[in-house]
Order: structure tokens, then C-alpha cells, then sequence
């Protein structure tokens, strides 16, 4: 029996050639700058944020991972986010990336590839924050409450999930 996309996408290792072939930018300065994929993921924990300008849980949880991200780029540890808009428009996520500065690389708004991973990683409400090692797996489905259970703590065991220094 074949397994379905989504179980593939909860219990196998995804690797991180899911964005192989895709293009991430960064909004730096209100402009967008494409960021090398494979460099940018390079060796790093990443997390998969699904997020919405619409929805109030989202907006409340913002201003703490952008914290703990920064907090987390500053001590240069192996981290990064992937921004995945699940906005109606294009409009509100670049409103959402300009309100809360954010600096990570995001998904293109128009890109198929945002259904794909909505689908694969099986997402029902936002805000979902789903940790990957390095190589893909997934690490963690319910990094939107370690962050705001543990802060920049939580890092500590997904890098030891991640088996990383």
C-alpha cells in the first residue's frame, strides 16, 4: 500500500531538498533579494513557519520568535526559519515581513510549493512552527509552543535532536 503524502511528510525524513530547485528571498530594506538555498539551510535546525496576517494568533506570536531568532543569530548558532504565508494576498504577508522586520528567508507568495508543504506537513490552523534537522527530518510539530514555553532554550534540544554541535 502506497503511503500517503502526508504520512510521508510526518514520519520519513523530508531532506532538505524540499525547497531543491526553489527560490527564497529575504526582504531586506523593503526590497526582495533572492537567497542562495543551499547555503542559507546549509547545516542548520530550521523551522517551517506557516503563518497568516489574519490570524490573531500569529500576530500575538511574531514579536517572540522574531526574538528568539535574533537572539539565536546573534550567539551564530546553526538555526534558520522558512517563512510560509498562508495570507490571502500577497499584500498582507509583505504587511506582516515590514510590521515585524522580519529578516528570515520566506517562501514566494505565488509559489505552488506553499499548497505542497501546507499538504505534506498535513497544516490545519497557523501559527505552525514544524523543526527540521539538517537532513530533514522533523524534529519537532509543536515548535510554536517550545518557543513560547522555553524561548531560545528549546534550541538546546533541537540540536541535540538534531544530533549537531
Amino acid at each position: 500500500m502506497k503511503s500517503s503524502l502526508t504520512e510521508i511528510g510526518r514520519t520519513a525524513q523530508i531532506r532538505m531538498n524540499i525547497f531543491e530547485g526553489k527560490t527564497l528571498w529575504r526582504l531586506t530594506e523593503e526590497q526582495e533579494s533572492p537567497v542562495d538555498v543551499k547555503e542559507t539551510l546549509k547545516d542548520k535546525v530550521v523551522g517551517l513557519y506557516f503563518t497568516a496576517k489574519w490570524s490573531p494568533p500569529c500576530q500575538e506570536f511574531m514579536p517572540l520568535l522574531c526574538e528568539v531568532y535574533q537572539q539565536l543569530i546573534e550567539r551564530k548558532l546553526p538555526f534558520e526559519i522558512v517563512h510560509i504565508s498562508c495570507d490571502k494576498d500577497q499584500v498582507e504577508m509583505k504587511e506582516t515581513l515590514q510590521k515585524f522586520r522580519v529578516c528570515w528567508p520566506y517562501l514566494g507568495f505565488a509559489d505552488k510549493h506553499t499548497s505542497d508543504l501546507v499538504e505534506q506537513f498535513n497544516i490545519i490552523a497557523v501559527p505552525k512552527l514544524i523543526i527540521l534537522s539538517p537532513d530533514g527530518e522533523v524534529i519537532s510539530e509543536t515548535g510554536r509552543k517550545e518557543v513560547a514555553d522555553r524561548g531560545i532554550v528549546c534550541f538546546k534540544f533541537w540540536q541535540n535532536a538534531a544530533k549537531i554541535d
